[in-house]
């Protein structure tokens, strides 16, 4: 790190003077640490028949050799399920895969990415802790020859290529739309009347402003329902539960209570029990097995909508592997919504459960079949993923500068109707191997 050219006064720049020449810079991929985790997702299924990468080596025996997975809070079950798969993935791509906390702010992300330059390390995924230290982070990366792939939370109206050739994918599901299809199930359930309380996530985060808008939709189209009052819960039960009583205790005759997460879920219906408190609803996201455990047992939790957290961290993983190993995506495949399901129903939460916690549909989980250097011609996604539409997604979080404009490369691609080429083919390569197919409620992306 201490060797890299330094740019003074790079990380403070407005995010509309950054540029793609002011983060490129090409790195020496080398090899590193090691480390591992337990992990609960199985990295079976045939063995991969390696292709050489674009320097002509085998990919499982070339270049680096270990990844750092950076994860806000490992206490929280969405995250160990994140990093279930991103150790799953790292077994048969033959990497050790390194855990570290970020502890959801931002100077911990920052002297850890510097941290993890000075140790020489080439492959990071990660979730940022603000949405504003993307480009900060894409620059570390950029002058340690870092490739990174990013999950969640990216600052609006800046495209992926903007911020240099090594930082190779974004990935989100559709927050606005899932939060809305939730918050509908919601306010339908209580009959569409009542008042309700909504936790946020975290400031600052792109999913959580999101989050927040889609569930506001959905009330808004019910003229009787009304939320009274709304805070951030940061994500987790620990923060939400005294955040919760402090709104209950001045709202006590609500109906429901929308979250943004289902550890925050979680808190809120640790405290209405522990008020004795009955007849009141909770919607969640992550589709943990508490939750859906919960669900399942008709009281308190009515909906949550799974993100595949496990299968969001090994398919990042993968795709950063294939990023060092040469390959090379269409510009629009830089940034990717993933799928999601909203599961509402404790007939859908038992099937999920079996499908996804129990062993069965979690081991059908194919990680190497997930990199398209391994297996570039039946290369399967195992989730559904398509591409990622600034005009549609980002409006919800940021009105659209009066500049912008995306990259040559991607508009010659989308005016190439390669956005629907490219749907299509995921499409295709998901519903070849689609391993939520027994859950009973659809993916959608």
């Amino acid at each position: 790190m201490d060797d890299a050219p330094q740019r003074p006064g790079l990380y403070a720049l407005p995010l509309s003077e950054l540029s793609r020449r002011d983060f490129i810079k090409k790195g020496t991929v080398v090899a590193i640490v090691t480390a591992g985790f337990p992990t609960i997702l199985a990295a079976c299924g045939p063995s991969a028949t390696p292709t050489q990468s674009a320097s002509g080596s085998n990919p499982l025996t070339s270049g680096p050799r270990s990844l750092s997975n950076q994860v806000p809070d490992p206490t929280n079950a969405y995250w160990a399920l994140w990093t279930a798969g991103v150790n799953a993935a790292a077994s048969p791509l033959r990497l050790a895969a390194e855990t570290a906390t970020t502890n959801n702010t931002v100077a911990t992300q920052i002297s850890l990415m510097e941290t993890e330059a000075t140790k020489q390390i080439k492959m990071v995924v990660l979730t940022v802790a603000d949405t504003a230290i993307v480009p900060q982070v894409a620059n570390i990366a950029s002058q340690n020859g870092m490739w990174w792939g990013n999950a969640h939370s990216h600052p609006a109206w800046i495209m992926v290529e903007t911020l240099g050739d090594q930082y190779s994918v974004f990935t989100t599901p559709d927050n606005f739309q899932m939060t809305y299809e939730l918050g509908k199930s919601m306010c339908t359930a209580i009959g569409g009347v009542g008042k309700v309380i909504h936790i946020k996530g975290v400031p600052g985060f792109s999913a959580s402003v999101l989050r927040a808008a889609g569930y506001a939709k959905a009330a808004s189209e019910f003229p009787g329902i009304e939320i009274v009052a709304e805070d951030y819960g940061y994500f987790n039960r620990v923060q939400t539960g005294p955040v919760f009583e402090r709104l209950f205790s001045a709202h006590p005759d609500v109906k429901a209570v929308m979250c943004a997460s289902d550890d925050s879920a979680m808190g809120v219906i640790s405290v209405l029990k522990g008020r004795n408190v009955t007849g009141v609803l909770t919607t969640g996201i992550d589709a943990i097995p508490e939750y859906l455990a919960a669900i399942e047992s008709g009281q308190y939790a009515h909906a949550t909508c799974t993100i595949y957290g496990t299968w969001n961290g090994a398919w990042l993983t993968a795709r950063v592997f294939d990023a060092v190993h040469g390959f090379k995506p269409d510009p629009l495949e830089r940034m990717m919504i993933t799928g999601h399901s909203v599961i509402d129903s404790p007939a859908a939460a038992t099937a999920y459960s079996a499908a996804f916690l129990n062993g069965s549909g979690v081991s059908n989980y194919k990680p190497e079949l997930m990199s398209r250097v391994l297996h570039p011609n039946d290369w399967r996604p195992q989730n559904l993923l398509r591409i990622f539409a600034p005009d549609e997604q980002w409006p919800n979080l940021q009105s659209k500068p009066s500049g912008f404009s995306p990259p040559q490369d991607w508009t010659t691609s989308f005016n190439a109707n390669n956005v629907a080429k490219l749907d299509a083919l995921y499409k295709s390569n998901f519903d070849a191997m689609n391993p939520a197919s027994s859950i009973g409620v659809p993916v959608t992306a």
